[in-house]
């Protein structure tokens, strides 16, 4: 099986691609080349190129992140201009690139769009507005609908016929593609950290984007006034919604990046906005953490969403938590098959709602060794099931061997045992 990538070799779009593959061969000069490997007992050859080809023999590539972040070294892709404030801007030029790339693609070849975007993709279902960015977003992956868009989202509501036939979630290089942004490798590593730790609280909640929701959630768990519940504020992400609404919150601890001497400042030394302080001044405080997912402001019962961070964090590290919103939990429960969290139902009962997830908390402390063994069984569960995936499964080359991915061209030959 041959498999073309249209991008200069790197460690991280191989490992991303071509995780768990064995018995590789590599013959790679000047970034360019092949490697030859097996997956499953089938021989894989991966083609790094940065020339777009039609070969008929084969699979192709294109990869968001590695034109985003390697665009200015690859003249077909050029420099990609980032947008933090409205981050729809860069997918924007980057999907126009690739449709252009791909105009003269044969009628029957179908290309796999590696689209593992780490923030929500679809977005006109999901909200009470539409804004015309989000529009054009969908129009140009529509452009894409006779190629496979390989996504790190996943559709939750079957219900509604609303997923494209031609996205599809792949859950293991969706990971990897989240240790190149994020480096999450470092919360699996954290685990045997927290296993050793004593705590001085049960539970903690850590804000560090202050969204309108996370405020009002943290302004109602303070008024239960609970010393074995940990609350605190970042001053590191001083955004708009960072001036609007710190000072609503002044009377909750502040993790500060800045400190009362020189020596407190971190704002400025190495690996700080890598989140590098959570695996000091967040994770170790509590025997448990209460996971506010990007979207949780929200009480759609959404019909696409992604992880973040935030919950990947929590599974690689095995650290037990309660949520303010069910779709995180709705989502590990579908992509590992694995029971409902403990208590699933109170985060959907409560989500966006301050007051009614602050008494759930309260109740929930009121009992708290037996709910923490709950949540605690559950994510080991789920630990144990994720890095067995993580290291021995890979998700894009098992849609492919599957039959998930077709194209008129190519047909997968198997070696012989």
């Amino acid at each position: 099986m041959k498999i073309y990538v249209h991008h200069l070799y790197q460690k991280s779009i191989f490992y991303k691609l071509a995780h768990n593959t064995t018995n590789r061969e590599y013959f790679i000069e000047n970034n360019e080349g092949r490697v030859f490997c097996k997956y499953k007992n089938i021989d894989v050859e991966f083609i790094f190129k940065k020339e777009i080809s039609f070969e008929s023999d084969g699979y192709h590539i294109l990869d968001y992140f590695t034109a985003f972040f390697d665009g200015s070294d690859d003249s077909k892709i050029g420099y990609i201009l980032p947008d933090r404030d409205y981050m729809e801007r860069e997918s924007q030029q980057i999907l126009k690139i690739f449709i252009n790339l791909l105009k003269d693609c044969p009628k029957n070849q179908k290309w796999i769009i590696t689209y593992l975007r780490t923030e929500k993709i679809l977005q006109t279902h999901d909200v009470g507005y539409i804004d015309k960015k989000w529009i054009e977003i969908e129009s140009l992956i529509d452009k894409l609908k006779n190629h496979h868009i390989v996504t790190d989202n996943i559709f939750l509501n079957d219900s509604i016929n609303l997923q494209p036939p031609n996205f599809y979630y792949t859950l293991t290089n969706t990971i990897f593609q989240w240790n190149q942004n994020w480096n999450v490798r470092w919360y699996y590593e954290f685990k045997q950290v927290y296993d050793k730790l004593n705590f001085e609280y049960d539970l903690m909640y850590s804000i560090k984007n202050h969204k309108i929701n996370r405020v009002d959630i943290i302004n109602e768990l303070s008024k239960l006034n609970n010393n074995r519940l940990y609350l605190q504020h970042s001053n590191a992400l001083q955004n708009p919604s960072y001036k609007t609404y710190s000072p609503k919150i002044s009377h909750i601890n502040t993790n500060s990046i800045y400190g009362d001497v020189d020596f407190d400042d971190i704002s400025y030394i190495a690996n700080h906005a890598g989140y590098m302080d959570m695996f000091f001044r967040v994770l170790p405080k509590a025997k448990m953490q209460i996971l506010c997912e990007s979207w949780s402001w929200s009480n759609k019962e959404f019909t696409s969403q992604y992880l973040s961070e935030k919950t990947f964090g929590l599974l690689l590290s095995g650290i037990p938590f309660i949520s303010t919103h069910e779709y995180p939990l709705q989502m590990i429960e579908k992509m590992l098959d694995v029971p409902p969290h403990p208590f699933y139902n109170e985060s959907k009962r409560c989500k966006t709602n301050g007051k009614l997830f602050a008494q759930f908390v309260d109740k929930f402390l009121q009992n708290f060794d037996e709910n923490f063994k709950l949540c605690k069984d559950w994510s080991d569960l789920v630990h144990t099931k994720l890095m067995y995936k993580i290291e021995n499964e890979n998700s894009l080359l098992d849609l492919i061997i599957n039959g998930g991915l077709k194209t008129e061209f190519v047909v997968i030959k198997k070696s012989l045992i």
